[in-house]
């Protein structure tokens, strides 16, 4: 079955696939838009031959530079054809289809919630629970985690 682009409405996607983890994903060739399936996001950071093709952190596009034209009509998700919702991941807003739980990333976007990610976002729990998974924890969790356990001993300390 050929997905169709969600923001263009009219191109086919294109697959690339890592021939060592058999992951593939699926991107737009007019508006560099990509496709991840339920549970995919994760694992594309586990995939050397995809991260390096598609993820170059230094190319963050600022949001004018996107390909697409707005509109208010919500976005088809290419899987199962239903209205996708817009959720917020830090100050990016991304697609996501709530009956197959696919997602959509504007061109840019991946980059720019890797780096919500990394100041410690939270707000979009599908997004977060994937990029925890491909990236790992994220510092400023650790530091969290690490500071509320640092205050809970220093309380014990004080009342001995």
């Amino acid at each position: 079955m050929s997905l169709i682009c969600p923001a263009c409405r009219k191109i086919q996607l294109r697959s690339h696939r890592d021939p060592g983890t058999g992951l593939e994903i699926d991107t737009c060739p007019k508006c560099w838009g990509m496709w991840f399936d339920a549970n995919e996001l994760g694992s594309f950071f586990k995939s050397s031959v995809l991260r390096h093709r598609f993820f170059l952190p230094e190319e963050t596009h600022p949001l004018e530079s996107v390909g697409y034209t707005m509109s208010t009509r919500a976005r088809v998700c290419p899987r199962c054809n239903k209205a996708m919702k817009e959720r917020l991941y830090g100050d990016v807003s991304i697609d996501i289809c709530s009956a197959c739980s696919g997602i959509w990333l504007d061109d840019g976007e991946l980059q720019r919630i890797v780096a919500q990610y990394h100041k410690g976002a939270k707000n979009e729990s599908t997004v977060a629970g994937e990029l925890q998974k491909g990236l790992g924890p994220d510092v400023h969790q650790q530091s969290n985690i690490g500071t509320v356990l640092q205050s809970f001993l220093s309380f014990f300390k004080k009342h001995e």
